[in-house]
């Protein structure tokens, strides 16, 4: 018991850890399942611990953060829509219309693999995007300003922004 305690607390301060280290290794494209396992590895060979139950702790803490990260910016958007159609700056059609291409673009991006992809390859397919949301915003009649402010990295994925 003493040692799933440990297990957990540790995981969690390494995971703390990794919330703002990996930013930076994404941008260098290191972040994946090795980065976690060579730090699952190192964490299981310091305090004696099996690599496949810290790996696993991992894995799970990092789905939960993930899953009330996902949460937390849905609610923000809801209240962020909310205020522009208070404010008379959308319709609110306007806003079912954001939240339905929302969903729509959550469930493409799932299926979306840009691991594989060269860097020139996914700045082409995030402009591709880019002007694909423009088009869709103008013809619903919406400022792409107003996209690009309910989502911190633009309306999913750096779309607005260069």
């Amino acid at each position: 018991m003493k040692k799933t305690k440990t297990l957990t607390i540790l995981a969690v301060a390494i995971f703390a850890f990794m919330a703002t280290s990996v930013p930076a290794h994404a941008a260098t494209g290191n972040a994946g399942d090795g980065f976690f396992s060579s730090i699952a590895a190192k964490v299981a060979q310091t305090f004696g611990l099996e690599q496949a139950k810290v790996e696993e702790v991992m894995k799970t803490q990092r789905q939960a953060h993930r899953g009330q990260a996902r949460e937390e910016m849905h609610e923000k958007m809801n209240e962020n829509l909310n205020k522009l159609v208070e404010d008379g700056k959308l319709t609110e059609a306007q806003k079912t219309a954001i939240l339905e291409k929302f969903e729509q673009k959550k469930s493409e991006h799932k299926s979306e693999n840009f691991k594989d992809l060269s860097g020139d390859e996914r700045s082409e397919k995030r402009d591709a995007k880019k002007a694909e949301m423009e088009e869709w915003a103008q013809s619903q009649g919406i400022d792409p300003e107003i996209l690009e402010s309910l989502h911190p990295r633009g309306f999913r994925g750096n779309h607005f922004r260069k």
